[in-house]
C-alpha cells in the first residue's frame, strides 16, 4: 500500500544520475552561450530523460514530477516555443532543477522516502514559465505519521458480506455527490453526502489501514462544505481513489487493495487539514490525531541541502572546534587570567570560534551538535565573565563540560564525514559497537579453528580405523588423506607410519 522507493538500488545509481545531471547542465550552459546548436539541448534532453527513466524505475514518483517537468521546458525550447524574458526564466528555472536533483537524491536515500520535500517550487516554476497552471501542493506535502496513528487498535472490521453490500449500495451516490462538489453544485449537501459514506466506510474497515483514509476524508469533506477548502487537481484525484476503493470493497469485501496507496493518499489529505484556517469539529479531531500543528507547513516546507554543501560546513565547523581545543591544550582555563592580554585575546578567540562552528552546524542541518555548542559557549561565557568579575570560584568542573562536549560532537562529525551524512549513529557508540564487533569476530574465528582441529581428527581417527589390508586399498586411502600429510598437528604422525 505505501509505495516506498528502491532504497538498496537507489545507492547503486545515485553516483551515475549524478553524473547525468553534470551533462545536462554542461550542456545546457552550453545552450545557453549559442542558441542556435540544437545540438546540445538534445544532449541536454537525453540525459534528463535518463534521470526520468531510472526514477520511474525505483518508484520514486515525485521526483519524477520533476523531470518530467524538466523534459516539457526543454521540449519547449527546442521547438521555440518560448521566447524573450520566458525563454530565459525557464532556463534559469532548469538550472537551479539540476542543482537540486542531487540534493533530493541525498535526501531521499536519508528518509529512505520520496517525501517530495522542497521539490514545489521548482516545478511549479517550470510550469509557469511554460504557461501551465501550478500543480497543487500537496502532492509535495509529508510528514512523519507513525505506521498505528490513526487506526483503531482491538477493532474488528465489517464481514465481506456486509461490506459488499453496503459498498455496492453507497458506490454510485459516491460518485454523484463527488462529482457535484467538484463542479461546485450544492457543494454543501453533496459533500455532506460524501462524509456520510467515508465515516460508513471508516466504521466498516475499523482497526485496518483504510479507516484513517475515510477519517481524514471526513475532515476534507468538511472543510470543503464549509469554504475552507477549495477543491483542485488534487482533491479529484483523493475523492477518484475513494470511488476505487469502494469499488474494490464490492468486489473484494474487507480484503485491503495493495495496489492503492492509501498512504499518500493520507499525506495529501493532511497537508489540506493543515493548511485550513479554521477548525471546525471533525478538522480539529484529525489535528489533535496526527499531532498537527501551526509550525507542521514551515517544518514540511524547508528546503533542501546539497551533500556538498553540508560536508563544506561540516568541515569549517570541524576547523573551528580545531582552533578551541587548540587553545583548551595549551591553556588551564580554571587558571587563566584576564590581566594577561595574549590569554585575553586566546579566549575571546576561542568562544568566536565556538559560535562561528554553532553558525556552520545550523546552516548544515545539525541542529542538535548546534544546540550542544550553543551549551559549550554559555559555559566559555560564564567562565570568562567570572574571570572578568574576579571571584575565585573554581571552573575544573565546567572546563571538564566543555572539553566534553567539543570532543562528543567532534567525534561525531568525523564519524559522519567518514561513514556518511545519514548516519544515526554517535561516534562514541559507533567506538563502542565497532570494538565489540571486532572482539566477537575474534572469539569466532578462534572458535572455528577449533572445530577444524576437531572434524580434522575425527576424520583421521575413522580413516585409520577403516585402514584397508590390500595394497590397493591403501593407496585409495593415501590419495584420499594425502591432504593431511604434510600437516604438523598432533596425530597426524600416525597416519605417516600407517
Amino acid at each position: 500500500m505505501n509505495k516506498k522507493p528502491d532504497i538498496v538500488s537507489l545507492k547503486w545509481v545515485t553516483g551515475l544520475m549524478n553524473v547525468q545531471a553534470d551533462h545536462a547542465e554542461a550542456a545546457l550552459v552550453e545552450y545557453s552561450n549559442d542558441p542556435s546548436q540544437k545540438q546540445s539541448l538534445l544532449r541536454c534532453m537525453w540525459a534528463v530523460h535518463q534521470i526520468t527513466s531510472t526514477l520511474r524505475a525505483l518508484g520514486m514518483r515525485k521526483a519524477e514530477m520533476l523531470t518530467l517537468e524538466m523534459e516539457r521546458s526543454l521540449n519547449f525550447l527546442y521547438k521555440d516555443k518560448l521566447a524573450g524574458e520566458r525563454r530565459k526564466l525557464a532556463m534559469g528555472g532548469l538550472m537551479q532543477a539540476l542543482k537540486v536533483i542531487p540534493a533530493y537524491l541525498d535526501h531521499t536515500q536519508n528518509a529512505r522516502l520520496d517525501t517530495g520535500r522542497g521539490l514545489e517550487q521548482y516545478v511549479n516554476d517550470l510550469r509557469r514559465w511554460s504557461g501551465e497552471k501550478p500543480r497543487p501542493r500537496a502532492f509535495f506535502f509529508h510528514m512523519d505519521i507513525p505506521d498505528d496513528l490513526g487506526i483503531t487498535q482491538g477493532a474488528v472490521r465489517g464481514s465481506d458480506e456486509e461490506i459488499r453490500n453496503r459498498a455496492n449500495v453507497m458506490l454510485a451516490l459516491y460518485l454523484e455527490m463527488a462529482k457535484q462538489g467538484l463542479r461546485r453544485r450544492n457543494v454543501g449537501e453533496s459533500m455532506k453526502t460524501v462524509a456520510r459514506i467515508a465515516r460508513k466506510m471508516q466504521l466498516l474497515f475499523a482497526g485496518t489501514p483504510p479507516e484513517r483514509y475515510w477519517f481524514t476524508m471526513i475532515g476534507l469533506c468538511e472543510g470543503i462544505a464549509g469554504g475552507l477548502i477549495v477543491a483542485d487537481e488534487c482533491i479529484a484525484q483523493i475523492f477518484k481513489s475513494g470511488a476505487f476503493a469502494i469499488k474494490y470493497a464490492r468486489e473484494n469485501g474487507g480484503q485491503v487493495d495493495e495496489a492503492m496507496d492509501y498512504e499518500g493518499y493520507l499525506q495529501q489529505m493532511l497537508y489540506y487539514i493543515a493548511s485550513c484556517r479554521g477548525k471546525p469539529v471533525h478538522i480539529a479531531g484529525i489535528r489533535e490525531v496526527f499531532g498537527i500543528d501551526e509550525s507542521t507547513l514551515e517544518n514540511a516546507n524547508h528546503g533542501l541541502i546539497h551533500s556538498d554543501a553540508i560536508v563544506i560546513a561540516i568541515n569549517g565547523a570541524l576547523g573551528q572546534l580545531n582552533t578551541v581545543m587548540d587553545f583548551l591544550n595549551a591553556n588551564d582555563l580554571s587558571e587563566l587570567s584576564l590581566k594577561d592580554e595574549d590569554a585575553n585575546t586566546s579566549l575571546s578567540e576561542a568562544l568566536e570560534a565556538v559560535q562561528a562552528a554553532e553558525d556552520r552546524l545550523v546552516a548544515a542541518g545539525q541542529l542538535a551538535h548546534a544546540d550542544s555548542l550553543g551549551t559549550v559557549a554559555r559555559q566559555f561565557k560564564s567562565i570568562y565573565n567570572s574571570l572578568q568579575s574576579g571571584t575565585g570560584h573554581s571552573h575544573a568542573n565546567t572546563v571538564d563540560k566543555i572539553i566534553r562536549g567539543i570532543v562528543d560532537v567532534t567525534l561525531d562529525l568525523e564519524h559522519k564525514l567518514q561513514h556518511g551524512l545519514g548516519s544515526s549513529v554517535s561516534g562514541r557508540e559507533y567506538e563502542r559497537r565497532e570494538s565489540v564487533v571486532n572482539a566477537t569476530f575474534r572469539q569466532m574465528g578462534l572458535v572455528e579453528n577449533s572445530l577444524h582441529q576437531i572434524l580434522r581428527r575425527k576424520a583421521l581417527k575413522s580413516a585409520l580405523d577403516k585402514k584397508p589390508a590390500d595394497v590397493t586399498g591403501t593407496l585409495r586411502l593415501t590419495l584420499a588423506l594425502n591432504r593431511y600429510l604434510n600437516k604438523t598437528d598432533k596425530g597426524h604422525e600416525e597416519l605417516r607410519r600407517a
